[in-house]
C-alpha cells in the first residue's frame, strides 16, 4: 500500500512533466511539523528545538513565534507558490481555448481541431486533479500537526486555503468555452472523442423506463464532465435570465432539497415499496436556493411516473406545511428560479394551484422536514433530446425546520448523481454514442435511487432499524473499501470519505462530519456561514462565552492569524476553574477525555518572562528581609517572646521562599505551554501580609504589656 507522500513523489517524477516541481512539498512539510512539535529533535537546529532562553534560575519559553505562527508562515508560502502556478496554468488553458476557437472559425482541418480539443480537455481534468491532490496534501499535513500538537487548527487554515487562488479556479468557465467549441465542431460534421462508443441495447430498458439514475465516483467527475461537454449543451428552462454563455463568470447556483415525511416515516416506507412494485407512491420535497425568495414544490402523485414542479414564494412554504393551499403560484418568469427549477418547465398557475390543492388533500399537515441535500446542478441536453441532470458536490444533512440555516449533522456523499431522461419514442438506433461514457467502470447504474430516501435512511432509518434502500449497503461498503486502500494511486483523488455508521444512535455524535472540513473548496461557504464561523470562534475564545454571545461581537478579525484557532464545528469543552488546593499544588483540572481545544492564543514576549523572574526576585528579597529580622530578634534579645517572634519570622521566610519557587515554576510552565489560565497568585501575598501583620501585632501587644 503506497503512502500519500510516495504517491506525490510518483506524480512529480513520472506522471505529469508539466506539473513537475509544482506539487505541494508534502514530505518537507511533515519534517517541519516534526521539528515544531518536538518529535524530530535529531534533525532540528538548536534554535528550532530550544524552547528556553537564558536565565539565572529558570529558562523561559522561546518568545519569538508560537508553533502555529511558524507553521502558518510555511503553509502560506507553499499555498502562494502553488496558487501562482495554478493561475498560470489556468491562463494557459484559456489561451489555448481562445486560439482553438479562432482556428475552428477559420475552418482548419477538423481532425487536427478535434485532437487539440481533446488535449485541452485533458489539460482541464489534469488541472482539477492537481488542485484536488494539493488540497488533500494541505489537509493531511494539518491533520498530522493536530495529532502531534493536540491542537485544532485545520478548520482555521483550510478556510484560508478555500479562499486562496489555488481553489478559485473557474472550471465552469473553461467547460463553457470547451462546450461551445465542441458544438461548433459537431455542426461542421466533426466527431470529437471518436473512440467513445456504446454497446447498450434494449435489454437495458431505456425506452420503457425513460429515466435512469447513475452514481459516478466523485474523483472521476471532472473527466466525465469534460467528455460530456463535448456532446451536449446547457439547457435553459428558466426564463428569468439567459443560459450561461461561454466565458461566463456566474457560478452555478447551489440548490437545496428539503425532504419531508410523516413522524412514522410513511412516505419513506412507501417509496421503498414502490421501488419493488414499480408503481410510484405519493411524495413531495421542496427545493430552495439561498438567498432566494422562490421555492419549488416537487410533487409526485400515487401511480404517476411524472413529477410536477410548482413555484411558490418561500414564505408560503410554512402555510403549505400546515395543510393550507398557497395563496400565490409563480411561473418560470419569476426572478431567482434558476437555482430551484428542474429539467422540466414548471406548471402554469392554473395547474399549479390544482396540484397544491391535491397536495393538501393527500398529506394535510402531517409532513415535517426530516433531511436536506445540497448540491450543484447542471442540466445538459444533446441533439437527440436526451437530458442529463448532473448533481455534484452532494452533501446530506439532518434538519427540523425547512429553512434552517445549518443542518445539525452533515454527511458528504462521495458520488455524483446523474439522471438521464430519454424523450418518448426515441429508438435504440438513434441513441447517441456518448452513452458509452455510462459504461465506464466508475459509473454505477442505481435505478430507483432517490436523494430523499437516501438522506432519510442515513439520518433516521439507520438509527431506528427501518428498512434500508437496496443501494445503501453497496454504496458505503464500496466506500469503506476505498477508505481502507486510500493510499493507492488513483487516476483522480477523492476528497470525500464516509464510513458506515450502522448500529449507532441517530442523534449521537459521529465522525461523518470530519470530511466536511476538507471539502470547503468543493462546497464553498456563503458569507453568512463564514460570519457565523467567525463569531463562534470569537465567542468560544472568551472565558465562559457562548455562540449566542457572539452576535454582539464584530467579526472584523475573522480569518486572520490573530483569530483564535478553533475547530469551528463544535463548541469547545468547558474548562472548569481551579480550586484553592489545585492551584496551590499545581494540579490541572481535567473535565473530559476529549481532545483539548485552544480557546485563545497566549502571547509570550520577553518582557513576560523577565517580569516572572523579577517577581521571583522580589519575593526572595522580601523573604530575606523577614529572615534577617527573625535572626536578629533571636540573637539580640534574651526575652522568650522576642525569640518566639523570631522563629515565626524565619519559618515564614522559609515558606515564602518555597512558595515563590513553586509559583515561578508554575507560571513558567504555563507560559511555556501557552496555557489559557489565570496567572495571578492568591496565596503568597496573603501569607506575606499575615506574617508581617502578625509580627507587628505581637510586638505591639508585648510592648503594651511591658509598659
Amino acid at each position: 500500500m503506497v503512502k500519500f507522500g510516495q504517491t506525490l513523489e510518483f506524480y512529480n517524477s513520472n506522471s505529469w512533466p508539466k506539473f513537475q516541481g509544482a506539487w505541494i512539498q508534502y514530505e518537507d512539510l511533515k519534517r517541519a511539523i516534526s521539528v515544531y512539535t518536538g518529535q524530530d529533535k535529531d534533525n532540528a537546529t538548536v534554535e528550532s528545538v530550544t524552547h528556553w532562553s537564558s536565565s539565572f534560575l529558570r529558562l523561559g519559553p522561546n518568545p519569538e513565534l508560537p508553533p502555529e505562527a511558524r507553521l502558518n508562515d510555511i503553509l502560506t508560502a507553499e499555498l502562494s507558490r502553488i496558487g501562482k502556478f495554478v493561475q498560470t496554468e489556468e491562463a494557459r488553458i484559456h489561451g489555448n481555448l481562445d486560439a482553438l476557437k479562432q482556428d475552428v472559425l477559420a475552418s482548419k482541418p477538423l481532425a487536427e481541431l478535434c485532437r487539440r480539443l481533446e488535449e485541452v480537455g485533458t489539460d482541464i481534468s489534469d488541472l482539477k486533479f492537481f488542485v484536488q491532490q494539493n488540497f488533500t496534501g494541505f489537509r493531511k499535513a494539518l491533520k498530522k500537526y493536530e495529532k502531534s500538537s493536540k491542537k485544532f487548527i485545520m478548520q482555521w487554515f483550510m478556510t484560508q486555503v478555500a479562499k486562496a487562488p489555488l481553489m478559485a479556479t473557474d472550471f465552469d468557465n473553461m467547460l463553457g468555452k470547451f462546450g461551445d467549441i465542441a458544438q461548433i465542431l459537431r455542426r461542421k460534421g466533426a466527431a470529437p472523442y471518436s473512440d467513445v462508443k456504446h454497446s447498450l441495447s434494449g435489454a437495458d430498458d431505456k425506452t420503457r423506463s425513460l429515466e435512469s439514475t447513475y452514481l459516478l465516483e466523485a474523483k472521476s467527475a471532472m473527466k466525465f464532465r469534460v467528455k460530456l461537454s463535448a456532446f451536449m449543451v446547457a439547457k435553459n428552462v428558466a426564463q428569468d435570465v439567459p443560459a450561461l454563455s461561454a466565458g461566463a463568470k456566474a457560478p452555478r447556483p447551489k440548490t437545496t432539497s428539503v425532504f419531508l415525511d410523516t413522524p412514522d416515516f410513511k412516505v419513506y416506507n412507501d417509496v421503498l415499496q414502490s421501488n419493488q412494485s414499480m408503481s410510484p407512491s405519493a411524495a413531495m420535497h421542496i427545493r430552495r436556493s439561498d438567498p432566494n425568495q422562490v421555492a419549488c414544490v416537487v410533487y409526485q402523485a400515487t401511480g404517476d411516473k411524472k413529477r410536477t414542479e410548482v413555484l411558490i414564494r418561500s414564505d408560503e412554504v410554512a402555510r403549505l406545511l400546515k395543510g393550507q393551499v398557497p395563496s400565490t403560484v409563480l411561473d418560470a418568469r419569476a426572478i431567482g428560479v434558476r437555482g430551484v427549477i428542474g429539467s422540466d418547465p414548471p406548471a402554469d398557475k392554473l395547474l399549479g394551484t390544482s396540484k397544491m390543492q391535491e397536495v393538501t388533500r393527500t398529506f394535510g399537515n402531517t409532513l415535517a422536514p426530516m433531511a436536506v441535500a445540497s448540491y450543484s446542478r447542471s442540466i445538459l441536453q444533446d441533439d437527440c433530446g436526451i437530458v442529463v441532470i448532473f448533481d455534484e458536490d452532494v452533501r446530506f444533512g439532518k434538519i427540523k425546520e425547512w429553512d434552517s440555516g445549518s443542518p445539525t449533522s452533515v454527511d458528504f456523499f462521495p458520488y455524483v448523481v446523474i439522471t438521464v431522461k430519454f424523450p418518448p419514442g426515441l429508438k435504440e438506433s438513434s441513441w447517441p454514442r456518448w452513452l458509452g461514457l455510462l459504461e465506464n467502470g466508475s459509473v454505477v447504474q442505481a435505478n430507483g435511487f432517490s436523494k430523499g430516501a437516501h438522506a432519510i435512511a442515513r439520518f433516521h432509518a439507520l438509527g431506528l432499524k427501518l428498512q434500508m434502500p437496496h443501494w445503501y449497503g453497496n454504496v458505503y461498503s464500496d466506500l469503506q473499501d476505498n477508505e481502507e486502500n486510500e493510499a493507492h494511486m488513483p487516476q483522480e483523488p477523492s476528497e470525500g470519505s464516509v464510513k458506515s455508521g450502522s448500529g449507532r444512535d441517530d442523534d449521537a455524535p459521529h465522525r461523518w462530519t470530519e470530511s466536511s472540513a476538507r471539502l470547503l473548496h468543493e462546497f464553498g461557504t456563503t458569507p453568512q456561514q463564514e460570519q457565523e464561523m467567525a463569531l463562534t470562534r470569537i465567542a468560544l475564545a472568551k472565558r465562559g462565552g457562548s455562540p449566542e454571545d457572539a452576535k454582539k461581537v464584530p467579526a472584523d478579525d475573522a480569518g486572520k492569524l490573530s483569530a483564535p484557532l478553533l475547530s469551528g464545528s463544535a463548541p469547545a469543552p468547558k474548562v472548569a476553574e481551579q480550586g484553592f488546593m489545585q492551584r496551590m499544588l499545581g494540579v490541572d483540572v481535567q473535565t473530559s477525555n476529549d481532545k483539548p481545544t485552544r480557546r485563545a492564543i497566549v502571547a509570550v514576549q520577553p518582557k513576560t518572562l523577565y517580569s516572572n523572574e523579577r517577581t521571583f526576585l522580589e519575593w526572595i528579597h522580601f523573604a530575606t528581609i523577614i529572615a534577617a529580622a527573625g535572626v536578629l530578634m533571636l540573637h539580640i534579645s534574651e526575652e522568650a517572646a522576642h525569640a518566639t517572634v523570631g522563629r515565626l519570622l524565619v519559618l515564614a521566610a522559609v515558606f515564602l521562599i518555597a512558595w515563590s519557587v513553586h509559583v515561578f515554576n508554575w507560571r513558567a510552565d504555563g507560559l511555556d505551554d501557552k496555557v489559557d489560565m489565570r496567572y495571578e497568585d492568591n496565596i503568597g501575598p496573603v501569607v506575606l501580609v499575615v506574617s508581617i501583620m502578625g509580627a507587628l501585632v505581637f510586638s505591639i501587644a508585648h510592648a503594651v504589656e511591658n509598659f
